[in-house]
């Protein structure tokens, strides 16, 4: 009996990185859970619950033609909950860091749409937005997609600022007085480290734009200028902006709902 030939045909579309992923993300969890003492679980679990947020309910909701917008502010109303009360447990201090979390996100909208608008950016800086202009995705709203995304990563680092000056003012309660001026001093210096933090974040992941743009003749406002450059800055300017409302809202919360 002579064998069948088969017709299947395979094509190689990238290297299987999942083993080497799974390994990474199994050391990631065990050393998270060993120098945190297993405190850090609840961060996992709002972690894998985000993952879950965003792609199925915030992506497939914008592929369907919604506006990015509106399921973007939707999806951070969805986030910061399971952000703040898994990370933190369900107490008045997570109360009052998403409370103002939530309250700065509506800030920062106004100040995303503004700046962006101002800055004229269209949301197709990147690849990845140039390759969904073709084909069944080709209507999406790409200005929304940018501000969406800018939006949803505000809440990480809103996170961090809103819930260490709420446990700021809660420890100064205990021994101070003047407790919002000496919170607002200790938030102040989280801010000025945080500020250039951000800034360095944004440019390590646009480092190879930076490089492809540093190697053309142009001068510095030339570079400046181009589309990928100029959003990053605006997201540096929108989230170092964020920081700086955040800090006043949260300690002012915080002050007023905390007993002594």
């Amino acid at each position: 009996e002579t064998e069948a030939i088969s017709d299947t045909k395979h094509t190689i579309t990238d290297i299987y990185r999942l083993p080497g992923l799974k390994v990474t993300l199994l050391i990631f969890t065990v050393f998270c859970l060993l120098i945190t003492n297993f405190h850090a679980i609840g961060s996992l679990i709002s972690m894998i619950l985000s993952v879950l947020v965003i792609f199925n309910f915030t992506l497939p909701l914008i592929l369907q033609g919604n506006n990015p917008i509106l399921v973007c502010l939707a999806s951070c109303l969805l986030l910061v909950p399971i952000s703040f009360y898994l990370s933190h447990g369900f107490n008045k201090k997570a109360h009052l860091a998403a409370s103002s979390s939530l309250i700065t996100l509506a800030f920062a909208a106004i100040i995303t749409l503004l700046f962006t608008k101002l800055s004229s950016l269209t949301g197709l800086s990147t690849e990845e937005a140039r390759f969904l202009m073709f084909g069944e995705t080709a209507g999406l709203n790409f200005k929304g997609i940018l501000f969406g995304g800018i939006m949803i990563s505000l809440i990480g680092i809103l996170d961090d600022i809103t819930i260490t000056q709420v446990s700021v003012v809660e420890k100064l309660k205990k021994t101070s007085q003047n407790v919002y001026k000496q919170a607002m001093h200790i938030g102040q210096d989280h801010i000025a480290s945080l500020i250039n933090t951000i800034f360095l974040i944004y440019a390590g992941a646009a480092l190879p734009t930076l490089l492809l743009f540093a190697s053309s003749p142009q001068s510095i406002a030339g570079l400046i200028n181009f589309e990928p450059i100029a959003e990053e800055i605006i997201r540096s300017i929108i989230g170092s902006s964020s920081l700086i409302l955040a800090v006043p809202i949260s300690t002012w919360l915080a002050n007023k709902k905390i007993k002594s």
